[in-house]
């Protein structure tokens, strides 16, 4: 026998004469099964059975219908306030309340296959798809979170204290893929698994577009109030990490970072740093770095690594050099070495007046 703990507001039957309505859709037969009077005595059915939107084809079936809550629903064990409120659907999880924080807890969890033997063909499938679609012409409120998202996940570290750090880390997302059955025929651009694909596609043209569209944004930054030595001194900020493997081998090959050719266009670079600060737009390489092709410097002015020009030709550094840097220089219209000069600071070509100069520098800066 079903119960149902009754509260203020709330009847399991009509057992009186009150104006009744329902807040579900026309093709949903409501169920007076639990009912809610408002305090003007109306009646609202929030739950019934939708039995008219079914495609035999692409599904749902029409059998046995389908169960509709036509209202906000929570779900709570923390006998604390629903915490957030402003949804269609949440939920409330205690650790440990109902389930056992020797396993894995979880508030919510979804668990999807297909059968062993199965050999049908298949459109797609996916645990879990959303969808947020942006209409008209929506003005934003200036709050710190403004934002469009199909998803937007948090995590926060309140804890106190040094406290053992889990197996694999903390963070608001994890995504693993594991492969551990046969092989695939074909591949787009040969990638086959990936553990996170992120794709920005550009449909629409009939307004000139500004800014980036990006696939994948990363930030990594200190606290709103700033740094802080005390809590911040020890802390790298590391805005992309790749590590071959967490634990096992690795594989015959194995790139941390790849990007694929873009494509013989003007303006399109497999990776681009914009800053030219000193501090802030460096690149560090802890090990050997090894070019297949040419360097190039991507300006026709000199540069601390290499360069063009006319001579007499003096260039300086844009921070000094630990030491003096080892240079090489040459006359492109006689083809013999240029005489030159370098300090930590700049460089400084002799040779024939007027003649084209080329020079490439190599040293350690602080």
């Amino acid at each position: 026998m079903l119960k149902f703990p009754l509260t203020a507001g709330f009847v399991l039957l009509s057992l009186f004469a009150a104006a009744q309505t329902s807040d579900c859709p026309s093709q949903v037969t409501p169920n007076h099964l639990l009912d809610y009077v408002d305090a003007l005595g109306v009646q609202h059915s929030w739950l019934g059975i939708d039995v008219v939107t079914a495609d035999p084809v692409n599904g749902p079936s029409p059998i046995p219908g389908t169960v509709t809550l036509c209202a906000r629903t929570f779900f709570n064990d923390t006998h604390t306030k629903q915490g957030f409120k402003n949804s269609a659907v949440s939920i409330n999880h205690l650790f440990g309340s109902g389930t056992l924080h020797t396993n894995q807890d979880r508030a919510l969890s979804v668990y999807a296959f297909n059968n062993a033997n199965d050999s049908g063909p298949y459109w797609g499938l996916e645990s879990i798809q959303t969808e947020i679609d942006l209409w008209g012409t929506p003005q934003w409120l200036q709050v710190p979170d403004s934002e469009v998202a199909g998803m937007s996940v948090q995590a926060s570290d309140h804890h106190v204290g040094t406290i053992p750090s889990p197996n694999l880390g903390f963070h608001a997302a994890r995504f693993n893929t594991i492969r551990d059955g046969g092989n695939m025929g074909s591949c787009y651009m040969a990638i086959c698994w990936a553990g996170v694909t992120s794709n920005v596609i550009n449909t629409y043209n009939s307004v000139p577009g500004t800014g980036q569209i990006l696939a994948a944004y990363v930030s990594t930054y200190v606290d709103f109030q700033g740094y802080d030595p005390a809590k911040d001194g020890s802390l790298t900020g590391v805005g992309f990490f790749a590590a071959p493997a967490i634990s096992g081998n690795v594989f015959p090959n194995t790139w941390g970072f790849y990007s694929a050719d873009q494509g013989a266009k003007i303006g399109t670079w497999n990776f681009y740093s914009s800053s030219k600060d000193v501090n802030s737009g460096r690149s560090y390489f802890g090990g050997p770095v090894v070019i297949a092709q040419d360097i190039r410097t991507n300006t026709s002015a000199p540069t601390d690594l290499a360069g063009q020009g006319i001579l007499p030709l003096t260039h300086r550094f844009a921070e000094p050099y630990t030491v003096p840097p080892i240079c090489v220089a040459q006359d492109i219209t006689t083809g013999q070495n240029v005489l030159q000069s370098t300090t930590k600071t700049h460089i400084h070509l002799e040779g024939v007046t007027g003649n084209t100069v080329n020079y490439i520098c190599i040293g350690r800066k602080t």
